[in-house]
């Protein structure tokens, strides 16, 4: 029987996989916003995906930025 932690830790895992794979596929805007639901649920988010979270952001304006011109 699974605990109401262990489900918690679950979807935050969930959340973390899954915005790898949006960034995989350069869909950055939702990488970072699935990052922003992670560490709303988890409290934060490993100093790893704090990085990750910074390229991405980075990368997404970038192309907003390419799109514009």
């Amino acid at each position: 029987m699974t605990t109401l932690v262990d489900d918690k830790q679950a979807s935050y895992d969930l959340l973390l996989l899954l915005a790898d794979a949006d960034a995989r596929w350069s869909d950055y805007s939702s990488a970072v916003r699935l990052l922003d639901h992670a560490a709303d649920a988890g409290g934060g988010l490993p100093l790893e995906y704090e990085f990750k979270r910074a390229r991405w952001i980075r990368l997404r304006d970038l192309r907003a930025a390419v799109k514009k011109s």
